[in-house]
């Protein structure tokens, strides 16, 4: 399985009614994620929701670089 492939199934497993555009190759993406989970939540408290499901990906270095774009279904 592939590093993107890999990414995007556990986002898709934290965030199933999520929308979810993962793009870029290698260990480089750049994220847009959509989720009503983001709701009332600084753009800190969001970023750690995702750190937390990619953290031992970007730890041990296999996912390098991730640009995120994090928004709430009202937002978009």
């Amino acid at each position: 399985m592939e590093m993107q492939e890999k990414v995007q199934n556990l986002l898709t497993e934290k965030f199933p009614n999520a929308e979810i555009k993962l793009s870029g190759d290698g260990c480089h993406f750049t994220l847009d994620l959509v989720s009503d989970q983001f709701e009332g939540k600084s753009r800190l408290q969001r970023s750690r929701l995702v750190y937390a499901v990619l953290g031992e990906m970007i730890n041990n270095g296999d996912l390098h670089a991730l640009q995120m774009n994090l928004k709430t279904n009202a937002e978009i």
